[in-house]
């Protein structure tokens, strides 16, 4: 148990190590080795999306924020990213609904005052 708990944070730490290199296709090929119920957080799901949104894959991006919106909607963390994904799609209700949603979630956050100026 010990072993995988260690190997599943050193695939972690590489995909971060990856995004924060602007490398996207290799921190998207760790993130996806990593076992569904660790894929499936939102720590991960985040910074995947956060991976396509470099890459300018808006659609893909755009996807994986609204899995994450849906299983983990109280989650705010990295969401400036996704009203960026939703002001270049040009979905303008989509991006409303979430300054909406994160401002009666937490209005302090500093995420949501960066989707303000999106807005």
């Amino acid at each position: 148990i010990v072993e995988n708990i260690i190997n599943v944070f050193k695939l972690l730490g590489q995909g971060l190590q990856h995004l924060s290199q602007f490398e996207c296709r290799q921190a998207i090929e760790i993130f996806e080795t990593i076992s569904l119920k660790h894929l499936d957080t939102p720590w991960v799901l985040s910074h995947l999306a956060n991976c396509y949104y470099h890459l300018h894959d808006y659609h893909k991006s755009s996807l994986i924020y609204r899995q994450l919106r849906t299983k983990f909607p109280y989650h705010i963390d990295g969401l400036e990213y996704y009203s960026t994904v939703l002001w270049h799609l040009k979905d303008d209700i989509a991006l409303a609904t979430l300054a909406h949603e994160l401002t009666e979630t937490n209005r302090k956050h500093p995420a949501v005052s960066m989707i303000y100026l999106v807005l």
